[in-house]
């Protein structure tokens, strides 16, 4: 940016930004034998629409959407038998920790997502690292397009 401002009227070469400076860690998965009880506490005052699930390696799986947690608490008789495995979409998007806001930007318009976990693959596999919103690359794009 700043060789934008001191030298307006030479090209600059495009740099690639990469997702990692937007990645939420704090955003904790859930077990794969967490039960829906426990997933509704936590989620009692979240925004997210899903959320991650990993096992005890903290080895991706998948994601629980909100919704789903959400109609089963209302039958709190078998909120307390169902973990979050029986409710687990593992065919949910995730992105690589070292993928560009190119890819990212692809995976969000080809989805229609909001939000993807962001997994480092370790030997083939995928361990979950945190969430990428696309509401925190935004402001990346339109730099990137200027």
């Amino acid at each position: 940016m700043t060789k934008v401002l001191l030298f307006p009227g030479i090209p600059q070469q495009k740099q690639r930004s990469f997702i990692e400076d937007f990645i939420h860690y704090d955003i904790k998965p859930f077990g794969i034998l967490t039960s829906i009880c426990a997933i509704a506490r936590k989620l009692k005052n979240t925004e997210f629409s899903v959320y991650p699930v990993v096992d005890e390696n903290y080895l991706f799986k998948g994601v629980v959407h909100l919704e789903d947690v959400r109609d089963i608490i209302f039958s709190e008789d078998m909120a307390c038998l169902i973990i979050s495995a029986d409710l687990l979409d593992s065919q949910y998007p995730f992105i690589e920790k070292d993928s560009t806001v190119e890819d990212a930007i692809k995976i969000f318009r080809k989805t229609n997502l909001h939000i993807i976990p962001v997994v480092e693959t370790v030997d083939g596999k995928p361990f979950y690292t945190g969430m990428l919103f696309l509401q925190d690359i935004l402001p990346e794009i339109s730099y990137t397009r200027s």
